[in-house]
């Protein structure tokens, strides 16, 4: 296998064309690892740079193009049928394809080290868009087998293409029937189907009396709010019968305190209290420092009058693009919270919070947060406070509750360890193209 420069197998063409303002254009993208394809069409009266350049695919069936400010990132491919007659600027340099060199064989090359190492080394000129010249890229090196090797080495490299293809085929379909099994836990969790239910558990019915009555001590001392009675639940509301010893209720007739954070936009500071958002909740996953914001002490202050998040309560996601995801906040740590992140605050002598996360991340509680969202079309939407304190919500006794947290937790662990394994399948195949590139072009 001899070393050649891209010059001896790249000859660059140039077929002139100016634009005229009357006449619709057909234009090209480069993206980046993505290649070259058809972009769409503009008249030339909107087309900026007069003089363009026609890819003529009939005379250069085998054309390479590149861009000069995106070449080191990836952007640059083979012209397919659908770009030709396309016009260019003169920052997509076209070259034909000489016949000692496979097109495929190309293709894979440039997926290289020994080709990418080169081209990461090359130093991008100019004064305000970086960019690689046509005559520097083509003085970098190219492995030239014979033209019968070349194409025996692309049809080894599909051939593993295709098995790989395979791999990651059925890895995604095991993906899926992982979180198909999880939405089945947290589904079976809340109906009664997870755990056995035990008839010497107080049932959910006198619970939800004692709730009431320790809610009805903490207004008479002032330290929780009297709200507004919800309407009775009625049978049309109800979606599925539960096990003996649990009931329906309302959110809001379990729930010490729903709200939300501040709705002022907050000045940020380098240091401080942290400020909590959507973007730190996941489902099941308290993120308080992910991209960690940070509030004066002042506005901390201000921020947590009525409304401070504590150990063990629970942050829902009720504005922007992740609405309905839950997650108990399992760090004693101080942060205000901002208008995108509900406040669920419990009375843990009779309620799991965790118990109520599953709830509200299970396929049903997620369903009551998106057929509430207002606001859609406008803006990325909200979930209202109100709609969340009306949630109809399956009451399980205390001890079943623990019960169905602790079994919940460990079948999850299990799909935890399942989903390692097939991401960590995935890594490997697609290690394995690298290795079967390497050997190829050694």
């Amino acid at each position: 296998m001899r070393e050649v420069k891209f010059s001896e197998v790249l000859k660059q063409y140039k077929i002139y064309h100016f634009v005229e303002d009357g006449t619709e254009y057909r234009q090209v993208t480069i993206s980046i690892h993505s290649g070259v394809s058809f972009r769409g069409t503009k008249f030339g009266r909107d087309i900026g740079r007069k003089r363009q350049f026609v890819i003529d695919l009939e005379e250069y069936p085998n054309t390479f193009i590149f861009t000069r400010q995106g070449v080191q990132n990836g952007s640059y491919g083979i012209a397919p049928r659908e770009v030709h007659g396309c016009v260019v600027t003169e920052n997509m340099p076209m070259f034909s394809i000489e016949p000692t060199l496979n097109p495929g064989y190309l293709e894979y090359y440039l997926q290289t080290n020994h080709f990418q190492d080169q081209l990461q080394a090359l130093n991008a000129s100019g004064s305000a868009q970086k960019s690689i010249h046509e005559k520097v890229l083509l003085q970098l090196n190219i492995l030239l087998p014979e033209i019968e090797e070349q194409k025996s080495i692309v049809d080894e490299i599909k051939s593993v293409e295709n098995k790989q293809s395979k791999v990651l085929e059925e890895l995604q379909t095991q993906s899926k029937l992982i979180n198909k099994l999880r939405s089945s836990i947290l589904s079976d969790a809340v109906s009664g189907k997870l755990v056995p239910q035990d008839p010497n558990d107080e049932s959910a019915e006198v619970l939800l009396e004692k709730i009431k009555a320790e809610k009805e001590k903490l207004i008479k001392e002032g330290k929780i709010k009297k709200q507004k009675p919800l309407p009775p639940i009625s049978e049309d509301e109800i979606p599925y019968e539960l096990p003996d010893g649990w009931v329906w209720c309302k959110f809001e007739e379990v729930a010490n305190l729903i709200t939300d954070g501040t709705h002022q936009t907050p000045t940020y500071t380098d240091n401080g209290k942290l400020f909590v958002s959507a973007k730190n909740v996941n489902p099941f996953q308290f993120m308080p420092k992910y991209n960690a914001k940070y509030v004066s002490e002042n506005d901390y202050e201000a921020y947590i009058k009525d409304r401070k998040a504590e150990f063990k309560d629970i942050l829902l996601t009720r504005v922007g693009s992740n609405i309905g995801q839950a997650a108990v906040i399992d760090q004693n740590i101080d942060f205000a919270i901002y208008v995108s992140v509900a406040l669920i605050k419990l009375n843990h002598k009779y309620l799991s919070s965790e118990y109520f996360a599953i709830w509200l991340n299970s396929p049903i509680g997620t369903q009551s947060s998106i057929s509430n969202i207002l606001g859609r079309g406008v803006s990325q939407g909200n979930l209202n406070l109100n709609f969340i304190r009306s949630f109809l919500v399956p009451l399980a006794p205390l001890e079943e509750q623990k019960r169905i947290v602790e079994k919940v937790e460990k079948l999850m662990a299990s799909c935890d360890a399942l989903e390692l394994e097939v991401q960590n399948s995935k890594i490997e195949t697609e290690k394995l193209m690298q290795s079967v590139l390497k050997e190829a072009f050694l």
